[in-house]
């Protein structure tokens, strides 16, 4: 089962190449996994594959999204560049 469908999820959070993923578990709280994104371009992938789902574009002139993906789920996502690392969070509404 995927973090973005469990119901006792309620966000994920990616800060970066090589940092493991976050997730607030509404019972729990916040947890760190051991999935890690090692690899920008798979990261970079992921990404703008998000925004697309929620009708929006990401780009390197615009790096920066805030957006919904139907039915109710919020993204902050950035695409990183020489200094930053793209990262995203997920919050289920």
């Amino acid at each position: 089962k995927d973090m973005i469908s469990d119901p006792s999820v309620s966000a994920i959070y990616c800060n970066g190449l090589n940092r493991p993923i976050s997730v607030d578990f509404k019972l729990i709280g916040r947890v760190q996994t051991n999935v890690i994104y090692q690899d920008k371009l798979e990261l970079e992938r992921l990404i703008k594959n998000m925004v697309r789902m929620a009708g929006k574009t990401i780009t390197e002139i615009s790096p920066i999204i805030e957006a919904v993906i139907p039915p109710n789920i919020k993204l902050e996502a950035t695409l990183g560049g020489d200094f930053i690392s793209s990262k995203f969070v997920i919050k289920k509404g």
